[in-house]
């Protein structure tokens, strides 16, 4: 009897913890935003409480290897730029961002070290993507007010869904979250009517990316997709979907004033304009110059002054460059930079290898390169930007990869 009863509350604990990266509004405003606790956090005071015994064991994993690394690296530069390099006023920013990044470490460790069912992630997610395009549905054209701290209102004019007060969160999560739930459909349905039903309604729900105003979720979507229908060879229900989408587009007409979709709409502006174009985001990493950094010289070693990183006495709370790759290196220096190529090299071997033998190895790996291609000029995997625990899915989801195929 206490065994159901210890399989039953992990159950609902996983749950609800794949369910957090989908819901993120405070459950209380007690501070300001980034101390309000979320769900997620609700879940690692629980998570931590049911399997404490469970921290000490060691867990087997190259991936979550490589990502600890990364999190142990992160926390000294963060206490060395606390010490050294950053103003008194935004110390705190450094160590609460170290503290997340710590925190998520713990919870991917909790998750390995458990039994995961596939339906547990499956579920979840679903009814999150459920949510959040019901929610988006709701919020399109219409104002919204939010307490970031007690008596401190934000309005909110975008596409945000249950998240953050930013659209970019909602954008990076829909498109990872199609993958994530394509791929555990080949896994927990046979070829048919049903399963190709589910694949397109996956699709046809990431529906906000059209107007979120983010050009790097629609990318990511698009790309991500059309890697998966190679890989997998799923090619007839997603080349469908894709085409209806690419006809949509032609005949509502890609001019600014008779165009709906802001995304569509926003990246024509930005290209006509010149301003903060494609091309320019490509060019970050040529010209990227380390002298534009208050801590220029620290930099090189343990980056400019971590999740802060101030250029011209200007503090980027939460904030940083352009690019993927180019975000460790100024946050963490050469280290950091090393440690997450070396994570990205392994998650690619580890997905490229067991994609045949395992249906959701193939989707990371679709989405993974995917991820390289666009991170070049844009940031789609750190925790920063407003990003929320994403960071945190994508992480676990690739560990999950290496656990499922393995089993």
């Amino acid at each position: 009897m206490s065994q159901t009863k210890k399989f039953d509350i992990h159950s609902l604990w996983l749950f609800l913890l794949f369910f957090s990266f989908f819901y993120e509004l405070p459950l209380v405003t007690i501070s300001f935003d980034r101390l309000n606790p979320r769900l997620l956090d609700l879940c690692f005071v629980v998570g931590v409480f049911l399997n404490f015994h469970q921290l000490v064991r060691p867990v087997h994993n190259p991936v979550f290897s490589w990502w600890r690394r990364i999190v142990i690296w992160f926390v000294i530069c963060s206490l060395f730029s606390v010490v050294f390099l950053l103003p008194k006023e935004v110390r705190l920013y450094s160590l609460l961002a170290a503290f997340r990044y710590v925190e998520s470490l713990i919870i991917i460790k909790i998750v390995l070290s458990i039994s995961v069912d596939k339906r547990h992630l499956f579920y979840a997610a679903f009814l999150g993507l459920i949510v959040d395009s019901v929610y988006c549905y709701f919020q399109r054209g219409q104002t919204t007010v939010r307490e970031l701290s007690p008596g401190n209102y934000v309005v909110v004019d975008f596409l945000t869904g249950p998240l953050s007060s930013s659209y970019f969160e909602i954008s990076q999560l829909l498109p990872f979250a199609a993958i994530v739930l394509l791929s555990i459909l080949e896994m927990l349905y046979s070829p048919g009517i049903k399963r190709s039903l589910l694949q397109c309604l996956v699709v046809v729900l990431c529906w906000p990316l059209l107007y979120t105003g983010s050009r790097t979720g629609l990318f990511l979507c698009g790309v991500s997709l059309l890697l998966y229908v190679i890989i997998s060879k799923q090619r007839n229900y997603f080349l469908i979907v894709l085409a209806l989408c690419c006809g949509f587009f032609y005949f509502n007409r890609f001019d600014e004033e008779s165009s709906e979709l802001y995304t569509v709409t926003r990246t024509l502006r930005l290209e006509k304009e010149n301003n903060n174009d494609i091309e320019k985001r490509i060019e970050i990493i040529r010209i990227f110059d380390l002298d534009n950094y208050d801590n220029a010289k620290a930099l090189p070693f343990i980056g400019a002054g971590f999740n802060v990183a101030p250029i011209n006495h200007y503090n980027r709370i939460d904030y940083g460059i352009h690019s993927m790759f180019l975000y460790p290196l100024e946050q963490a220096g050469i280290i950091g930079f090393a440690l997450f190529i070396s994570f990205l090299i392994c998650c690619f071997r580890t997905f490229y290898k067991r994609r045949r033998i395992d249906s959701f190895c193939m989707g990371m790996l679709a989405y993974l390169v995917s991820m390289m291609l666009i991170g070049i000029g844009g940031h789609n995997f750190w925790r920063e930007f407003s990003s929320g625990n994403i960071n945190t899915f994508i992480v676990l989801s690739y560990c999950l990869a290496y656990k499922f195929a393995e089993e």
